[in-house]
């Protein structure tokens, strides 16, 4: 696969890495099974590569869905700042855990370190997992604000 911004040869890519020092990152993991070689998280691409990639391979959204969105963050825009800093502080015990699991935790142990770092129960990291599951991450921040204010899922009651 060819994307824009990424030199053309597998070899050039690999120096690219070294160059960049992409193994040095927690967006790096030895490749498992047979062949062995490394895996990169595609925030390592170039952004040129990122929005071709995404671009050609992310799923159309419906347009109903996009509007439900942007009624969403625009609620969560007019929020007090306090109820909005409730909410990145989850976001960042859930990108700390996908962190994690990214660079090859196992789902447990990723808790139990969300869990030790920011002094959050393992079924909370839990649940607020579950309540982003299937938004775009431009808004995924508005379904973590505390229930009693927060939008309401139509899948999650």
């Amino acid at each position: 696969m060819q994307l824009a911004g990424l030199p053309t040869t597998c070899q050039s890519i690999s120096r690219m890495a070294l160059v960049g020092r992409w193994e040095r990152t927690e967006f790096s993991r030895r490749r498992k099974g047979q062949g062995g070689g490394r895996e990169y998280h595609f925030s390592l691409l170039p952004l040129e590569a990122q929005v071709d990639f995404l671009i050609r391979f992310s799923p159309p959204y419906p347009p109903e869905q996009i509007r439900e969105w942007k009624a969403k963050q625009e609620w969560f825009l007019g929020l007090h700042p306090q109820e909005q800093a409730i909410a990145e502080r989850r976001l960042k015990v859930i990108d700390r855990f996908n962190e994690l699991q990214w660079s090859g935790m196992k789902i447990v142990a990723a808790l139990a370190q969300c869990e030790r770092e920011f002094g959050v129960g393992k079924s909370t990291i839990h649940d607020w997992r579950l309540a982003i599951r299937g938004v775009h991450s431009h808004v995924r921040i508005a379904y973590l604000v505390p229930k009693k204010r927060g939008p309401q899922r139509a899948d999650h009651g």
